[in-house]
């Protein structure tokens, strides 16, 4: 079972122009994920904080969970 088991990391960076307020607009997010194969499925589970801001404030901040699932097809 040891085996099957995995860690995912995941950092994104992104800026980008407001056209509402005309100003930088700023996000950042990171998660940790566990990633358990069986096979072909892999089953993911982790959680994560992400944030969001302006040139002038704080917009949105937070927690977040995320469960996933995926499968591998060879012909």
């Amino acid at each position: 079972m040891v085996r099957s088991l995995s860690l995912e990391a995941k950092a994104l960076v992104g800026i980008g122009t407001s056209f509402a307020s005309g100003g930088l607009s700023y996000m950042g997010e990171g998660s940790l994920s566990v990633v358990y194969h069986q096979g072909a499925w892999a089953f993911r589970l982790g959680a994560g904080n992400h944030l969001a801001a302006s040139s002038q404030s704080l917009v949105r901040q937070g927690l977040f969970l995320s469960l996933g699932t995926s499968y591998t097809y060879t012909p």
